[in-house]
Protein backbone atom coordinates (compact mmCIF):
# COMPACT_ATOMS: atom_id res chain seq x y z
CA UNK A 1 0.00 0.00 0.00
CA UNK A 2 2.57 2.61 0.85
CA UNK A 3 4.64 2.18 -2.49
CA UNK A 4 0.80 2.56 -4.16
CA UNK A 5 0.49 5.82 -1.96
CA UNK A 6 3.99 6.84 -3.80
CA UNK A 7 3.31 6.52 -7.11
CA UNK A 8 0.21 8.15 -6.79
CA UNK A 9 1.35 10.91 -5.21
CA UNK A 10 4.54 11.09 -7.91
CA UNK A 11 1.55 11.02 -10.68
CA UNK A 12 -0.01 13.88 -8.95
CA UNK A 13 2.90 15.85 -8.82
CA UNK A 14 3.18 15.54 -12.55
CA UNK A 15 -0.13 16.12 -13.24
CA UNK A 16 0.12 19.71 -10.84
CA UNK A 17 3.07 20.64 -12.72
CA UNK A 18 1.66 20.67 -15.97
CA UNK A 19 -1.71 22.53 -14.36
CA UNK A 20 0.39 24.76 -12.76
CA UNK A 21 1.85 26.02 -16.17
CA UNK A 22 -1.48 26.31 -17.86
CA UNK A 23 -3.34 28.20 -15.05
CA UNK A 24 0.04 30.37 -15.12
CA UNK A 25 -1.99 33.45 -15.80
CA UNK A 26 -4.59 33.17 -13.26
CA UNK A 27 -3.24 35.12 -10.03
CA UNK A 28 -5.87 33.53 -7.95
CA UNK A 29 -4.19 30.42 -7.92
CA UNK A 30 -0.58 29.22 -6.79
CA UNK A 31 0.97 26.20 -6.51
CA UNK A 32 3.86 24.54 -4.59
CA UNK A 33 6.07 21.77 -3.17
CA UNK A 34 6.51 20.79 0.74
CA UNK A 35 8.74 19.04 3.01
CA UNK A 36 7.77 18.37 6.76
CA UNK A 37 9.81 17.11 9.76
CA UNK A 38 7.33 16.48 12.36
CA UNK A 39 7.79 15.09 16.31
CA UNK A 40 3.83 13.09 17.07
CA UNK A 41 2.34 13.24 20.33
CA UNK A 42 0.30 10.42 21.37
CA UNK A 43 -2.12 10.47 24.11
CA UNK A 44 -3.63 6.74 25.48
CA UNK A 45 -7.28 7.79 27.03
CA UNK A 46 -10.12 5.32 28.15
CA UNK A 47 -13.83 5.87 26.73
CA UNK A 48 -14.67 8.80 29.43
CA UNK A 49 -11.43 10.84 28.12
CA UNK A 50 -9.35 10.40 31.38
CA UNK A 51 -5.88 9.82 30.63
CA UNK A 52 -4.68 6.33 31.04
CA UNK A 53 -1.25 6.07 32.67
CA UNK A 54 1.41 3.54 30.66
CA UNK A 55 4.69 4.11 28.84
CA UNK A 56 3.74 6.25 26.17
CA UNK A 57 6.16 8.11 23.28
CA UNK A 58 5.51 9.91 20.01
CA UNK A 59 7.73 9.28 17.10
CA UNK A 60 9.59 11.23 14.84
CA UNK A 61 8.16 11.47 10.85
CA UNK A 62 8.37 12.98 7.97
CA UNK A 63 6.22 14.29 5.36
CA UNK A 64 5.77 15.22 1.79
CA UNK A 65 3.76 16.98 -0.51
CA UNK A 66 2.04 19.66 -3.01
CA UNK A 67 0.40 22.80 -1.87
CA UNK A 68 -2.16 24.49 -3.07
CA UNK A 69 -3.55 28.07 -2.20
CA UNK A 70 -6.55 30.10 -4.38
CA UNK A 71 -6.00 33.78 -2.65
CA UNK A 72 -9.45 35.25 -3.26
CA UNK A 73 -8.12 38.78 -1.50
CA UNK A 74 -4.38 40.30 -1.16
CA UNK A 75 -4.54 38.84 2.93
CA UNK A 76 -7.28 36.09 2.56
CA UNK A 77 -7.20 32.77 0.54
CA UNK A 78 -8.23 28.74 0.99
CA UNK A 79 -4.98 26.48 1.47
CA UNK A 80 -4.86 22.89 0.23
CA UNK A 81 -3.16 19.87 -1.04
CA UNK A 82 -1.83 16.69 -0.66
CA UNK A 83 0.20 15.40 1.65
CA UNK A 84 2.08 11.61 2.29
CA UNK A 85 2.82 11.75 6.08
CA UNK A 86 4.28 8.90 8.28
CA UNK A 87 4.11 9.23 11.89
CA UNK A 88 3.70 6.49 14.95
CA UNK A 89 4.08 5.87 18.81
CA UNK A 90 5.31 3.48 21.62
CA UNK A 91 3.27 1.98 24.30
CA UNK A 92 4.65 -0.38 27.01
CA UNK A 93 2.33 -1.74 29.75
CA UNK A 94 2.27 -4.45 32.18
CA UNK A 95 0.38 -7.84 30.59
CA UNK A 96 -2.56 -8.96 31.67
CA UNK A 97 -1.30 -12.23 31.88
CA UNK A 98 2.07 -12.09 33.66
CA UNK A 99 2.53 -9.54 36.05
CA UNK A 100 6.54 -9.41 35.23
CA UNK A 101 6.15 -9.46 31.31
CA UNK A 102 5.86 -5.98 29.47
CA UNK A 103 4.48 -5.46 26.55
CA UNK A 104 5.32 -3.14 23.70
CA UNK A 105 4.03 -1.98 20.71
CA UNK A 106 6.06 0.21 17.95
CA UNK A 107 3.76 1.64 15.46
CA UNK A 108 4.41 3.46 12.44
CA UNK A 109 1.75 4.50 10.03
CA UNK A 110 1.66 6.56 6.75
CA UNK A 111 -1.77 8.55 5.69
CA UNK A 112 -2.27 10.76 2.40
CA UNK A 113 -3.49 14.15 4.19
CA UNK A 114 -5.66 16.42 2.46
CA UNK A 115 -5.80 19.52 4.36
CA UNK A 116 -9.02 22.44 4.29
CA UNK A 117 -7.64 25.93 5.63
CA UNK A 118 -7.67 29.17 6.14
CA UNK A 119 -4.95 30.72 4.60
CA UNK A 120 -4.74 34.94 5.95
CA UNK A 121 -1.35 37.03 5.17
CA UNK A 122 0.05 40.14 6.84
CA UNK A 123 0.68 43.05 4.34
CA UNK A 124 4.41 43.39 3.53
CA UNK A 125 6.86 43.82 6.30
CA UNK A 126 10.22 44.08 4.82
CA UNK A 127 10.20 43.96 0.56
CA UNK A 128 8.21 40.55 -0.45
CA UNK A 129 7.85 39.34 3.45
CA UNK A 130 4.96 38.52 4.84
CA UNK A 131 3.86 37.10 8.13
CA UNK A 132 0.97 33.99 7.28
CA UNK A 133 -1.25 32.31 9.44
CA UNK A 134 -3.28 29.01 8.88
CA UNK A 135 -6.56 27.47 10.86
CA UNK A 136 -8.50 25.35 9.50
CA UNK A 137 -8.82 20.73 9.42
CA UNK A 138 -7.55 18.17 7.57
CA UNK A 139 -8.87 14.43 6.44
CA UNK A 140 -6.33 11.66 6.34
CA UNK A 141 -6.79 8.51 5.02
CA UNK A 142 -4.42 5.63 5.87
CA UNK A 143 -2.39 4.11 3.26
CA UNK A 144 0.21 2.36 4.91
CA UNK A 145 1.65 0.84 8.54
CA UNK A 146 3.87 -1.35 10.33
CA UNK A 147 3.49 -2.71 13.97
CA UNK A 148 5.44 -4.33 16.09
CA UNK A 149 4.99 -5.70 19.42
CA UNK A 150 7.18 -6.95 21.98
CA UNK A 151 5.50 -9.57 24.67
CA UNK A 152 2.03 -10.55 25.27
CA UNK A 153 -0.31 -13.09 23.10
CA UNK A 154 -0.27 -10.95 19.73
CA UNK A 155 3.89 -10.41 20.01
CA UNK A 156 5.13 -10.23 16.10
CA UNK A 157 5.16 -7.54 13.58
CA UNK A 158 2.05 -6.92 11.37
CA UNK A 159 2.39 -5.17 8.19
CA UNK A 160 -0.44 -2.80 7.00
CA UNK A 161 -3.68 -0.68 8.53
CA UNK A 162 -6.24 -3.45 9.24
CA UNK A 163 -5.08 -2.72 12.77
CA UNK A 164 -6.36 1.48 12.06
CA UNK A 165 -9.01 3.28 11.43
CA UNK A 166 -9.13 3.67 8.04
CA UNK A 167 -10.00 7.53 7.46
CA UNK A 168 -9.05 10.39 11.22
CA UNK A 169 -9.72 13.73 11.45
CA UNK A 170 -7.09 16.39 12.35
CA UNK A 171 -7.74 20.24 13.44
CA UNK A 172 -4.46 22.06 11.72
CA UNK A 173 -3.39 25.53 13.36
CA UNK A 174 -0.01 26.89 12.04
CA UNK A 175 2.25 30.16 11.19
CA UNK A 176 4.92 31.31 9.36
CA UNK A 177 5.86 33.66 6.79
CA UNK A 178 6.36 34.05 3.14
CA UNK A 179 9.68 35.24 1.17
CA UNK A 180 8.56 35.96 -2.40
CA UNK A 181 11.65 36.79 -4.51
CA UNK A 182 11.31 38.15 -8.25
CA UNK A 183 11.71 35.50 -11.03
CA UNK A 184 12.41 32.84 -8.38
CA UNK A 185 9.14 32.08 -6.51
CA UNK A 186 8.36 32.32 -3.15
CA UNK A 187 9.26 30.54 0.02
CA UNK A 188 7.36 29.32 2.98
CA UNK A 189 8.69 28.58 6.59
CA UNK A 190 6.55 27.75 9.51
CA UNK A 191 5.70 25.85 12.30
CA UNK A 192 2.38 24.17 12.38
CA UNK A 193 -0.06 21.81 14.91
CA UNK A 194 -2.17 19.42 13.93
CA UNK A 195 -4.38 18.04 16.75
CA UNK A 196 -5.86 14.44 16.07
CA UNK A 197 -9.76 14.45 16.69
CA UNK A 198 -10.48 10.85 16.31
CA UNK A 199 -8.79 7.49 17.51
CA UNK A 200 -5.93 6.29 15.20
CA UNK A 201 -5.90 2.38 16.36
CA UNK A 202 -9.00 0.14 16.54
CA UNK A 203 -10.48 -0.61 19.58
CA UNK A 204 -12.35 -4.41 19.68
CA UNK A 205 -13.74 -3.97 23.42
CA UNK A 206 -15.66 -0.96 24.97
CA UNK A 207 -13.07 -0.90 27.51
CA UNK A 208 -10.04 -0.80 25.22
CA UNK A 209 -7.75 2.64 25.48
CA UNK A 210 -8.04 5.13 23.10
CA UNK A 211 -5.32 6.25 21.19
CA UNK A 212 -5.33 9.34 19.60
CA UNK A 213 -1.68 11.15 17.60
CA UNK A 214 -1.36 14.68 17.18
CA UNK A 215 2.01 16.00 15.60
CA UNK A 216 4.05 19.38 15.57
CA UNK A 217 5.78 20.18 11.85
CA UNK A 218 8.11 22.18 10.74
CA UNK A 219 6.79 23.75 7.21
CA UNK A 220 9.04 23.91 4.38
CA UNK A 221 7.52 25.50 1.38
CA UNK A 222 8.18 26.66 -1.93
CA UNK A 223 5.58 28.10 -4.09
CA UNK A 224 6.24 28.09 -7.80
Amino acid sequence: MQKIGISCFLMLMLFVGVWQRAAAQDTGFRFGIRLNPLVTTVRVTDQDKNAIKIGQKGRAGIGIGLMATYNFTDKFGIYSGINYVSRGYITKYKSDTSSSANVETRANIAYMEIPVALKMRSSEVIEGLRIRGLVGTSLNVAVGGKTTTKGGPNAGTRAGTKDYIPFVMDVVAGAGVEWTLENVGTLDLGLSYHHALWKAAKTPQDSSPIIKMSYISLDLGYYF
